[in-house]
């Protein structure tokens, strides 16, 4: 799959844990043609690659009839039926065997980014940013995002949440209350926030990486339990409203996106 057109809609990918991954064939429909070499090998095999490309062009009974004639070890013909199966933790660990089995070909890496993306649904994070690692590793970009880059993923870390704040000591009860003075009011901004990084580094590569989508970022310094990272927004607004309405524009291009007070 051609694996720079676009990001990864994860909402999908957790309906298909669900059921069959019928959701997987669809993905592979608009991604274009495969970058998967052309079949090779026993006839058996040749019938592994046939169903995965059936199933790429969102064929699965096809993919079904080749699988049935293909050699059970394939890692083609594995990959489908991972594709296929009901259960999401069967399928993970079948993507697992492929991966581990078939260092560095085209089909691991077909199966890495089905396990990142089945971590990340699943809100296993840290394996999902694992995944993402190796997936660097290949000549072709990540078709997804680093989960580090995304606050639920950071919120969801014990070591990430804020510390509780301390409260001051009651004052005495014969102490008189100081007068308070009201401050003047300062109006909230909203950032629509599209990643948060460990360095600065990554968030301005990031900026780079949304120019191609026609996304201007700004790099902004965020506090998260003590620790400065790096976020990065796609608009400032002072209606919150406004706020929401971009936010939606850019999940509705598969960018992930949130609403934060500056």
């Amino acid at each position: 799959m051609r694996a720079h057109t676009r990001f990864i809609v994860i909402a999908s990918f957790s309906c298909a844990l669900l059921g069959p991954h019928i959701a997987l064939a669809q993905r592979f429909t608009t991604n274009g043609p495969s970058s998967l070499a052309p079949a090779t090998g026993t006839k058996s095999d040749v019938e592994g690659q046939l169903a995965f490309e059936a199933l790429r062009s969102g064929k699965i009974d096809e993919a079904r009839r080749y699988l049935n004639g293909a050699d059970p070890e394939s890692p083609y013909a594995m990959f489908v039926r991972a594709a296929l199966t009901k259960d999401g933790v069967t399928a993970a660990n079948m993507y697992k065997m492929i991966v581990a089995e078939n260092e560095g070909t085209p089909i691991a890496r077909e199966a890495l980014i089905q396990l990142y993306r089945y971590h990340y649904a699943t809100g296993q994070y840290q394996a999902a940013h694992r995944d993402y690692v190796e997936l660097e590793k290949f000549a072709l970009p990540p078709p997804v995002s680093d989960p580090v880059g995304l606050a639920d993923s950071l919120q969801s870390i014990p070591q990430f949440q804020p510390k509780e704040s301390v409260q001051p000591a009651a004052v005495p009860p014969e102490t008189p209350a100081p007068v308070s003075v009201a401050a003047p009011v300062k109006p909230t901004i909203y950032l629509v926030q599209v990643g948060v990084f460990t360095t600065r580094d990554n968030a301005r590569k990031f900026v780079q990486d949304l120019k191609v989508y026609g996304v201007t970022g700004k790099v902004f310094p965020k506090d998260i339990g003590g620790r400065t990272f790096y976020g990065v927004s796609a608009g400032t607004f002072s209606d919150q409203g406004a706020a929401q309405d971009r936010a939606n524009n850019l999940k509705s291009r598969s960018i992930n996106a949130i609403v934060v007070e500056q």
